[in-house]
């Protein structure tokens, strides 16, 4: 029994401890749980306090979706001062995948740019509504002083056309006192008293539409809040840019009116069939005229050269309170620059369809890529489009119009000079009246196929040449030419022998395309790369580009006692199937069969490749000047938008152009010419969508060797190792 007791103690005191540990080790898993618990928490505390802080985006896509484009990337790096991003508007009634797309593309500009200030408002709520009037007023307060002295001097102008008024007035008063000076009896004075009387009703009339302008012009000014009721006005911006129009039309007339009329009167103050008194009195009004006319012109002129703030265009912009403003900083004696961003190109309408939205992010970076570069770069090229054609492009510069749109969004200038017509290049001083953009001269060859045709060639080549021997900066675009094969020389590009360098015009660059039954011989070229690191090579690698009957470009022994150049290869062709044909002009008039196709064995032919048919060329600086360039790119109309606009395909929405690299290449070179060599990089038009690059001639030998080859060495490796494992 007492061996029992003991055994019933001993199991009891067992029992307990393991009840004890158990409980200990529970208490120790809880608190390790508890530990961990917190650990965690803590971890996710601090990372989300640091990813708030310090952001960063991975973009996985292959097209770089989320990505900003390397010129937008270089553009942000070289902001100096705050630059504000404004866009307000009723998200309620915009595409919520467009609004999302643009903040995507803001943000990521943000976190590139510290000195970029991104604000949004929602037009659609309350405190939106307070928030864009807030800012509007804010604007206009940050131009008070240039609006203060706008006003003051369109008041002056409305105050001197009433003066003029009151001149003409008494014009009319004093012709028809002239008239009565004219005897009645005379028929020959009939005409004479029939003018006077005429001039007196006009002058009349223009006093009064004078008075009327310079009343309508004092109410704009004034009536501030009437304005700001108006759609596209701001509170407390008057339409300064509309009282300046009422008063210049009105006293660019009666300036006219006056010279008009004092020529007249001079003329009948040297008539001797008139009276005396009638010669005497109309010497005096003529004389009195000369004031009023000089009076009036002078004001029409101030008011044209009237600055008006880029506020008042911005308002014109503003539509229901929606709006997308670029504000830069202010600079020394001037007040903040300002773009105003296209709002139905940043949100299309949702009744637009897919295709027109799908671009929306690569959209809204160029516009705002290209509305904070033309506030920070305040010398954008001049381009100026040197042709042979007999008339003039005119406004919608065909056939380079789309180039000429997408030049100008970039905030350059561009012109024309047809050398047929002028021999003298446009005027600098009003393409660029402050003087500081520099000038690019890109040309546009012609044919010598008529006599006519000669001419204009003639001209346009001694143009080009003028240019290249004054220092000016030229994109040259050769084009093959008939006049070698029959011993002369081409004038388009002769002048290019003392520059070390000589454009084979004689010849043209083709490449043969097997067929199924045949072959087939062709001038056109689609290049899949440029070659080398020169920028504008960069700027358009692994974009295609399309070149329509190339010729050689090669360095040449300088001449004349120049110093010789430095060239730099872009594009070249080359490959088993081309080479230099001297045979061609048959071939591109395509009178040659199938059967008929040209061959490499002509000994006027050139077949060890490969050939530069896009080069950058660059002479030394002289004394106190800059190094002169020049891009030559031998092919003739390889930037007409028959040839950059052409559609390759529709994917996803997006529009694929064939020759994407044509634009890119131009671009780049106008900076590269322009001297802007920090502005070139490629835009984010270049990736609408993901481009599978060339493959390199050495990467495709390995390929190809490593699939004839390597395969069945990996077998027999395989095989060795099985058998080495199984002994």
């Amino acid at each position: 029994m007492s061996t029992s007791k003991a055994k019933g103690a001993g199991d009891t005191l067992a029992t307990a401890e393991l009840t004890t540990t158990a409980r200990a080790r529970r208490a120790r898993f809880g608190l390790r749980t508890a530990v961990v618990m917190l650990a965690v928490t803590a971890v996710c505390l601090f990372a989300g306090l640091i990813g708030d802080r310090y952001s960063s985006r991975i973009d996985m896509t292959q097209a770089g979706e989320h990505r900003l484009s390397q010129r937008t990337i270089d553009l942000l790096g070289r902001l100096e001062g705050t630059y504000r991003v404004i866009v307000a508007a009723n998200y309620s009634t915009l595409d919520g995948r467009a609004v999302q797309r643009a903040h995507d593309v803001l943000a990521a500009m943000a976190a590139r740019a510290p000195s970029l200030d991104v604000t949004t408002i929602d037009t659609g709520s309350a405190d939106g509504v307070r928030a864009f009037d807030e800012l509007m007023a804010d604007l206009v307060q940050a131009y008070e002083p240039e609006i203060q002295q706008l006003t003051g001097s369109i008041q002056q102008a409305a105050l001197q056309a009433e003066q003029t008024a009151a001149s003409l007035d008494q014009l009319s008063a004093s012709l028809r006192e002239l008239r009565e000076l004219y005897p009645s009896a005379e028929p020959s004075l009939d005409r004479v008293r029939g003018y006077l009387e005429a001039q007196g009703g006009v002058s009349r009339v223009k006093a009064e539409d004078l008075r009327k302008s310079a009343s309508t012009a004092r109410e704009l000014l004034k009536d501030e809040d009437a304005a700001s009721a108006r759609p596209g006005a701001i509170t407390g911006l008057p339409p300064t840019d509309r009282a300046t129009r009422v008063l210049r039309d009105q006293l660019a007339a009666s300036a006219t009116i006056a010279a008009s009329a004092e020529r007249e009167l001079t003329t009948l103050a040297r008539d001797q069939r008139s009276p005396a008194a009638a010669r005497d009195r109309a010497g005096i009004i003529a004389s009195s005229l000369v004031e009023v006319r000089d009076q009036a012109a002078r004001t029409t002129a101030m008011l044209e050269s009237l600055r008006h703030p880029p506020v008042l265009n911005v308002a014109r912009t503003i539509q229901n309170t929606s709006a997308a403003l670029v504000i830069g900083p202010p600079r020394t004696g001037e007040e903040p620059g300002m773009v105003a961003v296209s709002f139905e190109a940043l949100f299309p309408s949702m009744l637009m369809g897919e295709e027109s939205r799908s671009d929306v992010r690569l959209r809204a970076e160029d516009l705002f890529a290209t509305a904070l570069g033309t506030l920070a770069n305040e010398a954008s090229p001049v381009v100026i489009f040197v042709h042979g054609a007999p008339t003039e492009m005119g406004g919608a510069m065909a056939p380079v119009g789309v180039l000429a749109d997408r030049l100008r969004l970039r905030g350059m200038v561009v012109a024309e000079w047809a050398p047929m017509l002028n021999p003298d290049p446009p005027s600098l001083a009003r393409l660029d009246p402050s003087g500081k953009r520099p000038v690019v001269y890109v040309s546009i060859g012609t044919n010598a196929d008529t006599p006519e045709g000669a001419t204009r060639m003639a001209k346009l080549a001694a143009a080009l040449r003028g240019l290249a021997e004054s220092g000016k900066s030229v994109l040259l675009s050769a084009a093959p030419s008939a006049l070698p094969s029959g011993g002369a020389k081409d004038p388009m590009v002769e002048f290019l022998v003392p520059w070390g360098v000589t454009v084979d015009t004689g010849r043209v660059v083709v490449t043969e395309i097997p067929t199924a039954t045949s072959r087939f011989v062709t001038g056109e070229h689609f290049v899949l790369d440029t070659v080398g690191d020169h920028p504008v090579a960069r700027a358009a690698s692994g974009l295609p580009m399309h070149l329509l009957w190339p010729v050689a470009i090669k360095a040449a022994a300088s001449e004349g006692g120049r110093a010789p150049v430095s060239m730099e290869t872009l594009i070249e062709l080359g490959g088993a199937k081309t080479w230099v044909e001297s045979e061609w002009m048959d071939l591109r008039a395509a009178r040659v069969s199938e059967l008929d196709q040209p061959t490499r064995e002509s000994r006027f032919d050139e077949t060890q490749g490969p050939w530069s048919v896009g080069a950058a060329i660059e002479r030394p600086a002289r004394a106190g000047t800059k190094p002169q360039r020049m891009i030559i790119v031998a092919s003739n109309g390889w930037f007409f938008d028959a040839i950059t606009q052409k559609v390759l395909d529709v994917v996803d929405g997006r529009t694929v152009y064939q020759a994407p690299g044509n634009l890119e290449l131009f671009e780049a070179a106008v900076y590269w010419l322009a001297g802007q060599d920090e502005l070139i990089a490629a835009s984010p038009a270049a990736r609408a969508v993901p481009l599978i690059p060339n493959l390199k001639p050495g990467s495709l030998r390995l390929i190809q060797w490593a699939l004839v080859a390597g395969l069945p060495a990996l077998v027999l490796l395989v095989g060795a190792a099985w058998r080495l494992m199984r002994g």
